[in-house]
């Protein structure tokens, strides 16, 4: 990770301290490449609302582990960053819950 902050920056306090905030980041990424190809999957069964229900949804848990995590317990940034791999965690869940559920097998278009 430090040669690629190198790119950004030669303060090696400033690196150091970023390292850990590079693997959340990391981690949420990978996550938000599935979250988003379930996502993209729900909403190709034609599922306008449950699609919306689990945007809404999703959005309601990042608000609330915003406040908590961030807003009430001011935390470090990589710890703050997690709230980015919850809201794609849960989104993946949902997305997952609905898509084993059998559903949409019956949808028509």
């Amino acid at each position: 990770p430090e040669l690629t902050l190198r790119v950004y920056t030669d303060n090696i306090e400033l690196i150091q301290s970023s390292i850990n905030v590079m693997y959340v980041m990391s981690i949420s990424t990978f996550l938000q490449i599935a979250a988003f190809i379930l996502f993209n999957t729900v909403s190709g069964t034609g599922a306008v609302k449950m699609t919306a229900f689990i945007e809404t949804v999703t959005l309601l848990i990042y608000i609330v582990f915003v406040f908590i995590i961030i807003v009430k317990n001011h935390p470090t940034p990589a710890i703050a960053w997690t709230v980015e791999i919850i809201y794609q965690g849960f989104s993946a869940i949902f997305c997952l819950l609905y898509l084993f559920s059998g559903k949409w097998r019956n949808r028509q278009l």
